[in-house]
């Protein structure tokens, strides 16, 4: 065993103090056992959340035989003042668990913990009675001593005091001593905490005095000691507080140190070699605790008893089950014996045909006897059989008494008026729970399997999930507990439910981390790549036996769902900050963030649950301290009680149902009746599940739900189950197969012997019993272990697979299957194990389905009604989509009304349904409550306003002038006041409350008060003072009285004013006329884009033609007028916009982030640009439409746009009284910030809104605006540049960007060519000689001086900011912010390795569509040869159209000739695109992923860009003018060399190119090679012998060389021939070119270079020049010495080795090298020409 032994580590499950990992514990003992003990302790601070967690990771890790687990928390204890201050001081104490006993006290005092009065500590006094087998620690650097002698002893000169701290020391340390009778130890640590080595010097006599041992440990709060920042990261966010800030904080949550790791017996032997006896401590207490803390345990299930004494529980439980199945037998002959003849024709139903033949009469029979009679049917027997079997299953399992539970507290749920769901969970394919009416469901009728439930080769227990109406389900709850809670012993808790971090919780803390608001751009941006909807099944049914484990949910870890995603690798790869926030959110990610109660869980055990787990407390709830799966692991049974919002709308749809039947004298409806409601009632399929008449329908309600009924068409309660069970994740994908087999396709079963078990399905399989199944009739298996082959199928492990196949494949042998069938099988079954469905589940859900459903087409109003009740709290869309549901099926819907309004929803006399009081926003409570109270107390019904608010005065109920306008907007009044009046009183709401109460007589007496006026002698004061009226005229308009409505209501009833006011809105626009034509003839309307799409898809279909859905869509671009009638913001932060037009309410999806940042004004007029898009219908000849909305228009700008000449456009000739209201409309415009028109009257401008007002003045004098159209803007399509989301006008968010580029076709096109990201782009940058292209957008311009450049920051399509200087060549466009553009630029590096960007053109949108039509296809000149005859039919059509393209010979090496070939054949074969950029060709360095990025040529240019980068010293050159007689050549680069041949050959000039040779090549007798850059490759015949060898080494070894070319043009046929002179080594270069060599040294390394340049003299070879050497010293800055060498590579490595020289002390200086010819040259060509890549303007 090692020195030290670890006895303290905090886990997240502390919450606020570690994040030790214990997987990274485990393979630190795994690599290095010498270094780390086999045991493993875990002290959580006050909490014991994670030891049976941590204790199963140990076991998955396959180490459980070899790492002993000690229990331990770190508790907080609590000493009362003696001031009689009533005020507790606290400090922590380490407690471990010695054994079993031991592990019980931690339990229990966790109860006491729990149960203080703030949770905050355990009292001394408590402690006592707890603290046997256990050990105490004193607590280290953060314990009561250390910091009792910090605080009072280490810097006091007070004797007195130090004193009197050494005797609360001395009081401390003989509590603990007692109180442990031993098992107490002071804790020494030495984490670099300040005065930790004093206080142990000072601690250590004293524990010596006092016999209490010593013993060393370490705060480990973290793993690794890398893991410090991390943990500080976390410790921020529960400080609130930035990180820097954090830092520097004095007050911290944990006091960490970098040592507070895991540290090794090495480094913990040292830090206390001078005190072994407290490392040898830490051993000793780990061989004495020995906690065995069973995992595996069998349940403490409740010990009950059989109210009949003679009999014991499982007695009990066998006879309550055969009663049960008793009286399921003698209803069933009730139900059905009269109706043999019409039940429905399956094989379940054909069992009861044998009663037929019984000839009992009921009459005449008792029960007993029909019992008895009943007995001895076949069906019975069928049912008595599979009974008896479960209960030896259960009895064997010894699981009765948990039967026996839950069938009590169903019992006393249902007697007690709590509605009880029919069970789901596996659970419903149980005969006994039927028998017992723990379940609803009968599992014979609907072939579910008990097996799925409980069989004896299943490992853990099953529990029941039961519903219960989740307004009463609590009832149930605080039953359970009275029943099991004896004594006061908690024998029964709720479960903990545990919160942690995923994607975008574990992202948004990650920002506040790096003090980034999460709301940011760049956070958002990263949020959105993680699509929270892969995790989101809300919408779909989970198998509540099949929840995913709570640490399997995160066990990929953070990247598992993100490795795939290019963009987010892209990201992560070249963005700094990307890359910060998501390593930071990777530490997060997984982590326990909090605990809370859990939904539906409770334990309950037959003894303290203390004895057993720790439990907490939440909100008053008694809560266990481990999870579902952690708490039942040790023996606790769990029972699932649910609340369903479904099951209390029932009961408010009964309750109501029952007042009908009262008035009509019937007895009352109950759940039950409900339950024996026929569940294929055919009126209920024909209306609800046909029609997919099913919003509000369990289940059915969501709209992909009822668009997949609808083609299925429902007609049994087996079509639901299947429909629940396909609805979801992965199956859904099956829905279309099965509508098309159930409908009559023809289809074949994977072997006959599978039939009878998918015949119900067609063939799919659909439930996880059907893989059950299968494995029993095709493999052999018992259906016990068939269940065990489907858990294993759907965990995916493969070792278990393996041995699967094999004994699936030898029960199959048996049946004569080949293996070959076997395994095809077992594949088919595997693959959809993972996403199967419990049958038994699925039934259960269809069955509240079918109820909802039937109450729903039997009981409309009540059921709708009772809808409205539960849902009266939620989003008021929510509420309007439930009345228009209501409205559908025959409902009535009243509004508003203060003479029927009440607090909630009811139905009137009449069965209408009224809009409740409590749905307006903004009123008094009180007032609405006493409306109705004043109104039904005094039966009256109020005449008008007035009326109404004198007769609340007189009942002495104020009404304020805030209620009336609230009421008066809502429409409370609509259906007693006239519309005028509505507006008059809206404006003198004042003077009418003022009035009425001054009316009133004045109460000062409180009594009185309480009296209604008319009790009152009128003899109190009268206030006189009056507020005269406004006068008004006119009705409140349309348009002000929706909006009123739905500020209040939020919501608008009367659909018929919704099509009213689109009216309006056609009216305006089609009052602008041209002739005849108006401004509304130029939009068009959604119905008519669905009649084209529909006819397109008609013909298609007719034509056997496949449809391709870019087909249809290409009719659905269009301009739409309407208004908005409600926005409602999804879960995802999506918008859907209720738009009304002329033609219908549409709801529409935006999927623009601008759009969806708007506050879009409700019912004002707009223009919408939609899609309309179609989508095939996959099981039928029909189409489905789905719209989003790519801009919104204001109406004004849209007329601007539309007329020609707008600002003489508009002309009015008006007379006095025109005029006059006229100018009405003029000052309305003043006073709103909406943007006017301009209309020149009388020859005056005058300035109006564009709205209603203005057509009722046009309509009223029959005037028009006539104007003229512009016709070319509507002929070009170029309306619409300036949407109202105002891009142009604000700085997109890299998510608003990126969609920028994905809704434009050319900006999408570069993108994938000039995305070069900030993250690294430097580097990325000048990886690659030459120019640059990248996009994004100029986020802000800075003009430049005389002095200074231009500059721009850019942003790129990350979000990352790049700064460019301006080219003093660049002709600059007009700079516009924020909109997309491309960057041509290079990266400039200086001599000492840095640089800058330097930006040479600038392209926009329209730049870059004009680049896009001149550029050329790539294509492999083999292919063309290879399809001569295609391209030669191609061009015999008439129409068809072509595209220029260059060719790639056979080596890769781009062809100069252009082409034109037919368009069909270049998309099928290009190989990429080139651009034509001011018509010099970008090249292959210029884009990324572009054809010849895996080229062979490009590969090498990348190994001449390194080793140029790498060469010494081309960073350090720098450039001296002068004449020399040698090398008069100009460097340039391969690609020049191609462009200007011909240029070069009329000047007879040379130059040198670095390349590599990436080819060698015989051709008739010939040899030829191909040399590479970075920007370019030529091929060149070899004319000299001796230059093949050099060739050879240059491409066997990748070796860069410099080539001296030259250009010769043929003037038989105008070719430009290449030729090479010479080749040169680098060495060579550097010797024939450099000048001279300066050196700074030191002054005593003088003599030591002197003797390199001796040893490094070549005296045989003068043909190398001498070079002088330039030595600077660090004495003399001015002074130079002189030397005299011949350079070679071996003599500047030395000068680095030797005198230890870095790269920046070594300057070579070069000569200029510019000719005047070529100078003349480039002149000409100008800065739009980059010759030189960056690095050679530097270098030479």
């Amino acid at each position: 065993m090692s020195n030290y032994i670890n006895l303290r580590a905090c886990t997240t499950a502390s919450l606020d103090y570690g994040i030790f990992n214990i997987k990274e514990a485990i393979n630190k003992i795994k690599e290095n056992p010498k270094e780390y003990s086999n045991i493993i302790t875990i002290t959580e601070n006050n909490n014991m959340y994670s030891f049976v967690s941590i204790m199963k990771q140990i076991q998955k890790s396959g180490m459980e035989d070899k790492i002993k687990t000690i229990v331990g928390v770190d508790i907080t204890i609590g000493k009362k003042r003696n001031d009689n201050s009533n005020q507790t001081d606290t400090y922590n104490v380490l407690m471990l668990a010695k054994n079993n006993n031991g592990y019980t006290n931690l339990c229990k005092l966790q109860t006491v913990f729990y149960k203080s009065r703030k949770k905050e500590f355990v009292l001394e006094e408590q402690v006592g009675e707890y603290l046997d087998d256990i050990f105490v620690l004193s607590g280290g650097n953060t314990g009561f001593l250390f910091n009792t002698y910090i605080r009072e002893i280490v810097n006091s000169d007070d004797k007195d005091k130090i004193n009197e701290a050494k005797d609360k020391i001395n009081t401390f340390l003989n509590f603990w001593k007692e109180q442990t009778k031993g098992n107490f130890f002071v804790e020494l640590q030495r984490d670099g905490t300040q005065y930790e080595n004093e206080y142990i010097n000072f601690i250590i006599p004293i524990a010596l005095k006092m016999g209490i041992p010593v013993v060393a440990t370490n705060n480990t709060y973290f793993t690794n000691k890398e893991d410090y920042e991390t943990h500080e990261f976390f410790m921020v966010n529960k400080s609130q507080n930035s990180y820097k800030a954090y830092l520097g904080s004095k007050r911290k949550p944990v006091p960490a140190t970098p040592e507070n790791y895991l540290k090794s017996n090495s480094e913990m032997t040292e830090l206390f070699s001078d005190i072994p006896v407290a490392l040898q401590a830490t051993n000793w207490i780990a061989e004495n605790c020995n906690a065995n803390i069973n995992l595996k345990a069998k349940p403490f299930l409740p010990e009950l008893k059989s109210p009949n004494p003679d009999e014991d529980i499982n007695e009990y439980f066998a006879r309550w089950s055969r009663e049960g199945l008793d009286e399921i037998m003698l209803y069933f002959y009730d139900k059905y014996v009269d109706d043999l003849d019409n039940l429905p024709q399956n094989n379940y139903f054909k069992k009861f045909q044998e009663w037929k033949n019984l000839n009992i009469d009921k009459d005449f029979v008792s029960k007993q006897e029909l019992l008895n009679i009943l007995k001895e049917t076949q069906l019975y027997k069928e049912y008595r059989e599979r009974l008896e079997y479960e209960i030896g299953i259960i009895l064997e399992m010894k699981f009765p008494s948990y039967f026996v539970v839950v069938a009590d507290f169903i019992k006393w749920a249902k007697e007690n008026n709590v509605s009880v769901g029919p069970g789901r969970g596996s659970g419903a394919g149980s005969l006994v729970a039927y028998a017992l009416k723990i379940t609803a469901l009968d599992p014979l009728q609907f072939d579910l399997l008990f097996e799925r439930f409980l069989n004896p080769e299943r490992v853990s227990m099953p529990d029941f999930d039961i519903d219960f109406s989740s307004k009463t389900r609590d009832n149930v709850i605080e039953y359970v507990k009275q029943k099991y809670n004896v004594n006061g012993k908690i024998a029964v808790a709720q479960i903990m439910n545990v919160g942690r971090y995923e994607h975008r919780a574990a992202i948004d803390m990650a920002a506040k981390s790096l003090n980034m608001n999460p709301l940011s751009g760049m956070v958002k941006s990263i949020k959105a790549l993680i699509d929270e909807k892969e995790d989101d099944n809300s919408e779909y049914i989970i198998d509540a036996d099949e929840e995913e484990n709570d640490e399997e949910k995160f066990e990929g870890g953070f990247f598992a769902k993100l490795k795939d995603k290019p963009e987010f690798l892209y990201r992560y790869d070249n963005s700094t900050t990307f890359k910060k926030i998501v390593d930071i959110a990777s530490k997060y990610y997984g982590n326990m963030r909090n605990v809370m109660k859990h939904a539906a869980g409770i334990v309950i055990s037959s003894k303290p649950l203390e004895e057993i787990l720790p439990i907490t407390n939440i909100n008053g709830s008694d809560i266990t301290q481990l999870n579902k799966d952690d708490s039942e692991s040790l023996g606790v049974v769990k029972f699932d009680l649910l609340g369903l919002t479904n099951l209390h709308v029932m009961e408010l749809a009964i309750e109501e149902i029952n007042k009908k039947r009262r008035k009509e004298g019937l007895s009352d409806f109950t759940l039950d009746d409900l339950y024996k409601a026929n569940i294929y009632d055919e009126n209920v399929y024909e209306h609800i599940f046909k029609k997919a008449n099913s919003e509000n329908v369990f289940q059915f309600s969501s709209e992909n739900m009822r668009k997949y009924m609808l083609e299925m068409k429902p007609n049994s309660f087996e079509d639901l189950i299947a429909l629940v069970s396909l609805y979801r994740p992965g199956p859904m994908d099956l829905i279309p197969d099965y509508i098309r087999r159930m409908h009559g396709e023809p289809f074949e079963y994977m072997h006959p012997l599978l039939e009878p078990i998918l015949k119900s399905t067609y063939g799919i399989m659909v439930y996880q019993e059907q893989v059950m199944q299968a494995a029993q009739v095709i493999g052999g298996y018992t259906l016990g272990a068939a269940d065990l082959l489907r858990r294993a199928m759907g965990k995916k492990k493969p070792e278990e697979m393996v041995k699967h196949r094999d004994i699936f494949a030898e029960g199959a042998a048996k049946k004569g299957i080949s293996r070959e069938k076997a395994d095809e099988i077992f594949n088919y079954m595997e693959s959809f194990a993972g996403y199967g469905f419990n049958k038994s589940h699925a039934a259960a859900y269809a069955l509240i389905s079918f109820q909802t459903a039937w109450l729903k087409h039997y009981y409309p109003k009540e059921y709708m009604m009772a809808v409205l009740n539960s849902s009266i709290s939620k989003d008021k869309y929510i509420i309007e989509q439930i009345i228009d549901d209501a409205k559908h099926n025959g409902v009535v819907i009243n509004g508003l009304s203060i003479n029927e309004s009440k607090e909630n929803f009811h139905l009137n006399d009449k069965g209408e349904i009224v809009i409740p009081f409590s749905l307006i926003k903004g009123a008094d409570s009180k007032i609405k409550q006493q409306i109705a109270f004043v109104r039904d107390k005094q039966r009256i019904k109020f005449n008008d306003c007035i009326d109404f608010v004198n007769t609340m005065f007189q009942q002495n109920k104020q009404i304020t002038e805030k209620d009336f306008i609230t009421l008066l907007k809502a429409g409370a009044f609509d259906e007693i006041e006239t519309q005028e009046n509505i507006k008059k009183y809206l404006i003198n709401a004042k003077a009418v409350i003022n009035n009425i109460r001054n009316k009133q007589t004045s109460i000062s007496d409180p009594i009185l008060k309480r009296l209604p006026m008319s009790m009152i002698k009128s003899n109190a004061k009268i206030t006189s003072k009056m507020i005269e009226f406004i006068e008004t005229s006119g009705e409140l308009s349309l348009k002000d009285k929706m909006k009123n409505q739905h500020s209040l209501l939020g919501m608008n009833l009367n659909k018929n004013e919704l099509q009213e006011l689109v009216l309006l809105q056609k009216k305006l626009l089609s009052s602008v006329k041209d002739n005849n034509k108006s401004l509304y003839l130029i939009l068009s309307n959604i119905s008519d884009a669905k009649t084209k799409i529909v006819q397109e898809y008609s013909d298609l279909v007719k034509q056997n033609l496949k449809v391709n859905k870019y087909d249809l869509n290409k009719y659905g671009k269009i301009l739409v007028s309407g208004y908005v009638a409600e926005e409602i913001k999804t879960k995802y932060n999506d918008k859907v916009f209720k738009i009304v037009t002329e033609d219908g309410v549409y709801k529409i999806k935006s999927k623009s982030s601008a759009i969806n940042k708007l506050k879009i004004e409700l019912f004002e007029n707009y223009i919408f640009d939609i899609n309309v898009l179609a989508l095939p219908s996959e099981t039928s000849n029909q189409v489905d439409f789905h719209y989003t909305i790519n801009e919104v228009y204001d109406t004004t700008n849209i007329v601007k746009q539309v007329v020609h000449d707008y600002e003489n456009a508009f002309v009015l000739n008006l007379d006095d009284n025109q005029l006059k209201d006229f100018e009405v409309l003029v000052n309305k415009a003043k006073s709103l910030k909406t943007e006017p028109i301009k209309i020149h009257v009388n020859g005056n401008d005058k300035e109006v809104l564009f709205d209603e007002d203005l057509i009722v003045l046009l309509e009223k004098n029959q005037l028009e605006l006539n104007i003229q159209f512009n016709e070319r803007l509507i002929k070009e399509n170029k309306l619409l540049k300036n949407g109202i989301s105002g891009r142009a006008n604000q700085t997109p968010t890299v998510d608003e960007f990126n969609e920028m580029i994905e809704n434009n076709d050319t900006l999408r096109t570069f993108y994938e060519y000039a995305k070069l990201s900030n993250g690294n782009y430097q580097k990325e940058a000048v990886s690659k000689i030459g120019n640059h292209m990248i996009m994004g957008y100029i986020k802000r311009y800075n003009k430049g001086s005389a002095n200074k450049r231009s500059s721009f920051i850019f942003v790129d399509e990350i979000g990352n900011e790049i700064v460019f200087a301006q080219s003093p060549n660049m002709e600059m466009p007009t700079i516009k912010l924020n909109q997309p553009c491309v960057i041509k630029f290079s990266f400039n590096k200086n001599k000492n390795g840095n640089g800058f960007s330097e930006a040479y053109d600038l392209y926009y949108e329209q730049d870059l569509e004009n680049i896009l039509e001149k550029s050329f296809d790539i294509i492999k000149r083999q292919d063309i040869i290879d399809n001569k005859e295609e391209i030669d039919k191609l061009k015999e059509q008439v129409d068809v159209e072509y595209l220029p393209i260059r060719t790639l010979s056979e080596t890769g090496i781009l062809e100069k000739q252009q082409y034109r070939l037919p368009v069909p054949f270049v998309k099928e074969h290009s190989t990429g695109k080139i651009f034509n950029f001011d018509n010099k060709y970008i090249t292959n360095n210029s884009f990324e992923n572009n054809f010849c990025i895996n080229n062979k040529n490009y590969l090498a240019a990348e190994k001449v860009f390194e080793e140029l980068n790498n060469f010494h010293q081309l960073n350090y050159l720098y450039i001296e003018k002068g004449n020399i007689d040698k090398f008069t050549d100009k460097f340039t680069t391969i690609f020049d060399i191609n462009e200007y041949g011909e240029e070069l050959s009329r000047k007879e000039q040379t130059v040198m190119s670095w390349g590599i040779v990436t080819d060698i090549s015989q051709f008739n007798n010939l040899t030829f090679v191909t040399i590479a850059d970075a920007t370019d490759s030529v091929s060149i015949k070899v004319d000299k012998e001796e230059h093949i060898q050099l060739f050879k080494e240059s491409l066997e070894q990748e070796k860069m060389m410099c080539f001296k070319f030259k250009t010769n043009l043929s003037e038989k046929n105008g070719i430009v021939y290449k030729s090479i002179l010479d080749i040169y080594s680098k060495e060579q270069i550097v010797q024939n070119l450099a000048q001279e060599i300066v050196v700074k040294i030191e002054a005593n390394q003088f003599n030591d270079l002197k003797q390199i340049v001796d040893d490094n003299q070549l005296k045989d070879n003068k043909k190398i020049k001498p070079i002088t050497i330039k030595v600077k010293t660090d004495n003399d800055d001015d002074k130079f010495e002189t030397l005299v060498c011949q350079y070679t590579d071996k003599l500047y490595q030395d000068l680095q080795d030797k005198l230890n020289l870095k790269e920046k002390f070594i300057f070579i200086k070069i000569y200029q090298l510019f000719s005047s010819c070529y100078n003349s040259f480039v002149n000409r060509l100008h800065a739009k020409v980059v010759y030189f890549c960056s690095i050679y303007n530097i270098f030479f």
